[in-house]
């Protein structure tokens, strides 16, 4: 299936991605966009991501609109990004959490702790109480988690290495054909443990993706090298 976001202009060497070899089609628009300025101010209340890391998540949405599929958000927060999307698609939309903080940390993580972005659930749930779409779902996500059967793009925001590592697995699995996922963590000096599970999760399924100038990373399904 050719892609609908990533567009090859390189190759890999010795097996391996090099993300450079890889541009963006369809994040190179500015922010100038009126329905996504109307989301942002309702989003960047809330969110601790940036604007511009706001805008490819909404892009990505976007791209993948007509595809089958709900859209999930692993890491939700106060509920920033979740928000934004709310405002881009009319799809059903997943927001998991514990809603409690971070679970334990693991010796492949640098900063982070147990118990960090903790917040008022009820908080969370007021924000989206006027809108049947959004669905929260609290507790701990893990192998056992539940997901929608078909996802068309998933959103990981998860800062430890071990909850990036099994969502990856979870969504991607359940990701259709030409959908995509961005991880939030992958390019900061405070999440090694998140990016070298991206690191991990393309070399072991032999995917390709690439670093956004945010510091995320995108991936889509059926985008390898093999």
């Amino acid at each position: 299936m050719k892609s609908i976001l990533l567009e090859k202009i390189g190759d890999t060497v010795n097996g391996l991605l090099i993300p450079l070899g890889y541009r963006l089609a369809i994040l190179n628009t500015t922010l100038g966009n009126h329905s996504f300025k109307k989301a942002v101010k309702k989003a960047t209340k809330i969110s601790v991501i940036s604007p511009e890391a706001l805008w490819h998540i909404w892009s990505c949405i976007k791209a993948t609109e007509d595809l089958r599929g709900s859209i999930v958000e692993i890491g939700v927060y106060k509920g920033g990004s979740l928000k934004l999307m709310e405002y881009a698609t009319n799809k059903v939309i997943y927001g998991f959490d514990t809603f409690e903080g971070m679970p334990k940390e693991t010796k492949e993580d640098n900063y982070h702790k147990k118990g960090d972005f903790s917040v008022e659930f009820k908080n969370v749930k007021r924000a989206f109480s006027n809108n049947n779409s959004v669905n929260l779902v609290k507790g701990l996500f893990n192998k056992e988690s539940i997901l929608p059967e078909i996802i068309s793009f998933g959103h990981i925001d998860v800062d430890l290495y071990s909850s990036t590592k099994v969502s990856l697995e979870k969504v991607y699995d359940r990701l259709c054909e030409g959908g995509l996922i961005i991880v939030d963590d992958y390019g900061f000096r405070t999440t090694k443990g998140a990016r070298k599970a991206v690191k991990e999760f393309l070399h072991n399924r032999k995917i390709i993706g690439v670093e956004l100038n945010t510091g995320q990373f995108l991936i889509q399904k059926n985008s390898s090298y093999e």
